[in-house]
């Protein structure tokens, strides 16, 4: 009678929990934070200014403006090296009189606040490769009438590269670490049970890609630009962190 209770049980499965099958947390485990650096010199660089023009008139200020503009495209067409320029914003503003404290909508355009003319500002960004000539480049937008050219920033056209270089690195310094409190604890290092990145909060540069107006600028009749004055820049290098979390196995 035992024996056939027993032969009949055995035809049906026996079905267990999961984690009794394979109970993996309860897996002793050795959990490592790997840090990685890549140091890579920056290949770009954005150089912002803004263009002016002045005038009684919009009219005038405008066709201001447009030879300002003219004039400074001309005098860094030689530092260009692919350049990459870029505007995204105009603004003509009325001038008043300098005794007009303040105008509102109940101000007259008269007396003290009378209009005497306008300004048309044209905000520009430049990117380009020639990272050792922005110097130059800010110099050179200055002495055309550039109105506070200045280097925005250093950065990569490839920030991926680097970021690729340090995981690697950061892989490295997390294994070493866990063999080194392996070694120290007298256990044995097992396979990898997870390794996850991190976000670094690192983000690559965004810019506008509105391009601007050449209106004009065939038609003006201008002296030829002066040469510019060599400035040589040497910018540290962008420094890439990437950490991951990993943890080991304690066993075969």
């Amino acid at each position: 009678m035992r024996t056939v209770l027993l032969a009949g049980l055995s035809l049906f499965p026996v079905l267990l929990p999961a984690a009794a099958l394979a109970d993996d947390s309860a897996t002793p485990v050795i959990s490592v934070t790997g840090t990685g650096k890549a140091e890579v010199m920056p290949d770009r660089v954005t150089i912002r200014y803004t263009v002016r023009g002045e005038g009684k008139t919009q009219d005038d200020a405008i066709k201001a403006l447009v030879r300002s503009r003219a004039r400074i495209d001309a005098g860094i067409e030689a530092l260009k090296k692919n350049i990459v320029q870029n505007s995204s914003q105009m603004n003509v503003a009325e001038v008043r009189a300098g005794g007009c404290r303040r105008y509102g909508p109940g101000t007259l355009s008269e007396g003290e606040c009378a209009i005497v003319g306008y300004v048309a500002s044209l905000p520009v960004s430049i990117e380009t490769p020639a990272v050792t000539d922005a110097g130059t480049i800010v110099g050179q937008i200055s002495r055309l009438g550039g109105w506070q050219p200045s280097v925005a920033q250093f950065f990569l056209a490839h920030p991926e590269d680097a970021a690729q270089k340090a995981i690697i690195a950061a892989s490295e310094d997390a294994r070493k670490k866990a063999a080194a409190l392996a070694e120290g604890m007298h256990v044995q290092l097992g396979a990898v049970r997870s390794i996850t990145l991190e976000d670094n909060g690192e983000r690559p540069p965004m810019l506008l890609r509105a391009r601007a107006f050449a209106a004009e600028k065939a038609e003006l009749d201008m002296p030829a630009p002066p040469p510019p004055v060599a400035v040589s820049m040497q910018p540290e290098p962008i420094e890439v962190t990437r950490t991951i979390q990993t943890s080991w196995r304690i066993g075969p």
